[in-house]
């Protein structure tokens, strides 16, 4: 009887041990409740890939692409935009999107010099002839988001360039964290009618896949003539 007594006391303490209730190895569950959350599957819908080549352990695939695994509670703030994925081949095609960038080179209207009442219609017409200032932008689409490289120029009468402001903008439809800027500034040619623009930074995207969490990270550099 001792014996049973003894058998039974060590089982119970067995299945303690082993119970996900005590067990703190249990995986716990992220509660993504607090986030603005996309299904990646309407991201990637386009995107074809070749399922020979696709990582399906998540710990593995995210070995592969460089990525470490985040307490998206603990590191990310509420109301963060969190891209989820239900299966790990969207997984990769979101990765390939966003590996992928298309780029274009636009230039804007011309800004005419703002006008005063007060000045004498001449001044006006000596205003206006002598600077003209034009926008150039090179635009950089990647996945679900566009940059933006700007650069303001201000040419005189005889075309020589007299002030450039050169910034970045992340526009468009984006389910990003955040577009973090490294870098924006213009060298001008010898001659000093034109130049070149150059503009940077690292883009980043929350991730959700397989109960893992992750940020990717894109860096971007643009460079555009003027």
């Amino acid at each position: 009887m001792k014996k049973l007594v003894l058998y039974v006391l060590a089982m119970v303490v067995i299945l303690s041990l082993v119970s996900p209730a005590n067990n703190a190895l249990a995986t716990s569950q992220t509660d993504l409740s607090d986030y603005n959350v996309i299904q990646g599957e309407s991201l990637v819908k386009d995107v074809e890939i070749d399922v020979n080549n696709i990582e399906y352990n998540v710990e593995e695939a995210f070995k592969k692409y460089g990525l470490e695994v985040i307490d998206i509670e603990a590191e990310i703030p509420k109301g963060t935009n969190v891209i989820s994925f239900d299966n790990m081949e969207d997984f990769n095609k979101f990765m390939i999107l966003t590996e992928d960038s298309e780029e274009v080179q636009i230039e804007e209207d011309i800004e005419e010099p703002s006008l005063i009442e007060t000045e004498p219609p001449l001044l006006f017409a000596r205003a206006a002839a002598a600077s003209s200032t034009k926008t150039y932008t090179k635009s950089s689409t990647f996945g679900t988001s566009k940059v933006n490289l700007k650069a303001k120029i201000t040419r005189d009468s005889k075309g020589k360039v007299t002030k450039s402001v050169v910034y970045t903008t992340h526009t468009g439809i984006t389910f990003s964290l955040d577009w973090e800027e490294r870098y924006a500034y213009s060298v001008l040619n010898t001659a000093k009618t034109g130049g070149t623009a150059y503009g940077g930074g690292t883009k980043k995207w929350v991730v959700f896949v397989s109960n893992l969490g992750t940020i990717r990270k894109q860096d971007l550099d643009l460079t555009l003539k003027f």
